[in-house]
Formats: structure tokens, C-alpha cells, sequence
């Protein structure tokens, strides 16, 4: 094997140097062009209930696309149907913890390109809450002018059970979902959260 001797076809170990220093930049930039690119033509996340709206519970953020929007949704047959709806977008933040209030949290924002595409997918959730959360009642609320519906699954009749309450609410073309679960929950305390939530 021959040892480099830096030069290449006649180029000193220099010049080598400063043409691959040109090409990284060159690459580098090429690279950065094409992700941003990229990354306008998707859409951002919508926002989710924040991180201090629960303070003594440790949160996670996540993007969702449609078949984990539907995973979360424990509702297989609804990733077929978002993009006929509009979908374009969702997030979710957990919160999970031990504690005598509040032990599980979730909020999911949902966008789509119309309120239309907003209305069916609440009205599909609404819809299918019994399959998902068992028998479980349903009364209409109200919150900042979004307008949609409280549901309450019955409780179990165990002895640690704790009592689980979602809210779903339509803004125009989004959908926020709320689920509190804990020995405090309740629909006063869904509701106060609730203003917090986009």
C-alpha cells in the first residue's frame, strides 16, 4: 500500500483541505435547504395542555400521526377516516404520578383543514365511548366558547378504583381532549383545567 503523500494529482495537502472544507460546506448547506423545505411544507404540532397546568406530576410531550392518534384513541377504525375528515395534525402530553389528587392526565389537541372534519371526529369519539370506556354517561359542556361534551365512565366497584372524567371540546377546526383520572378528579376540576388547554 502506497503512503499518502498529500498531494493528489498534483494538488498540494493544502489545497486538498480547502476543497474538502468547500464541499462540506457546500453539503452542509445543501442539507439544511432541503430539511427546511420539508419541514414547512408539514404542519407544526398544536399545542397541549402545558407542563405547569400539573406541577406535581412529571409530564411527556409527544407528536401524533394518524394511526397513533387512533392507537391512543383505542379506536383502530378511526385512522381510516381522519384523512376523509381533514386530519393534519396532533399532539398529547401525559402527566403520570403517584398522588391523593390527580394520578393521570392526558390532553391530545387534534387539528384539521375544517371545523366540518372537527365536528365528525368528536361526534365519532361521542359515539363510540361506551365501546372504548365501557358504560359511561355523556353531558354536553361549555368552556371559552368551545362547545362539547363531558364523559364519565361508571366506576368499577373495586376498592382503589379512582374515578376517571374526560371532556371533549370542538374550536372550529380543533378538537382538544381531556382525561383526568385520580382520587380528586371531577368535572369542576376537568373544567378548571380545561381553560388551561387550547
Amino acid at each position: 500500500m502506497r503512503e499518502y503523500t498529500g498531494t493528489v494529482k498534483g494538488m498540494s495537502r493544502s489545497r486538498v483541505t480547502a476543497l474538502a472544507s468547500l464541499v462540506a460546506v457546500l453539503l452542509a448547506a445543501s442539507a439544511c435547504g432541503s430539511g427546511s423545505g420539508a419541514s414547512s411544507s408539514s404542519d407544526p404540532p398544536p399545542a397541549v395542555l402545558p407542563a405547569s397546568a400539573v406541577p406535581y406530576l412529571p409530564s411527556t410531550a409527544q407528536v401524533l400521526d394518524a394511526s397513533s392518534l387512533a392507537h391512543q384513541d383505542a379506536l383502530p377504525a378511526v385512522a381510516d377516516k381522519l384523512s376523509g375528515w381533514g386530519f393534519r395534525s396532533a399532539a398529547q402530553r401525559t402527566f403520570q404520578g403517584q398522588s391523593k389528587h390527580l394520578q393521570i392526565v392526558v390532553s391530545r389537541t387534534v387539528q384539521f383543514d375544517s371545523a366540518a372534519g372537527a365536528r365528525a371526529y368528536l361526534d365519532y369519539l361521542r359515539a363510540n365511548a361506551n365501546s372504548v370506556y365501557g358504560v359511561s354517561t355523556q353531558k354536553p359542556q361549555s368552556n371559552r366558547g368551545r362547545a362539547g361534551v363531558v364523559v364519565h365512565p361508571q366506576a368499577c366497584a373495586c376498592h382503589m378504583a379512582a374515578a376517571t372524567f374526560m371532556g371533549l371540546l370542538q374550536d372550529g377546526s380543533r378538537v382538544s381532549y381531556l382525561s383526568l383520572t385520580g382520587p380528586k378528579a371531577s368535572v369542576s376540576l376537568l373544567q378548571q383545567l380545561e381553560t388551561l388547554a387550547p
